[in-house]
């Protein structure tokens, strides 16, 4: 498992308002972090792998790059791999 896939997979552990404070509710990514994520350097590299692990989390992606030809071609891939919007 890489770095960015460890880093992805924490959940947050949250105690819940009931009496029995050792009960914890665990929210998903999305819900800790937001809908969306933007990402610059979208293509190639780094920014694709992070754009396509955010992206299989459910959440939309803003992507940035320098080509926009390849900033597309990536964009169309996530909405259809994901089904995210991009």
């Amino acid at each position: 498992m890489g770095k960015i896939e460890r880093l992805l997979n924490n959940a947050c552990i949250l105690p819940t308002a009931t009496s029995d404070r050792r009960a914890v509710v665990e929210k998903t990514f999305k819900d800790k972090y937001g809908s969306w994520a933007r990402i610059t350097g979208a293509t190639p590299g780094f920014g694709a792998e992070l754009a396509d692990q955010l992206a299989s989390k459910g959440l939309n992606v803003g992507l940035v790059a320098r080509c926009e030809v390849e900033l597309r071609t990536y964009a169309e891939t996530l909405q259809t791999a994901h089904g995210v919007q991009t």
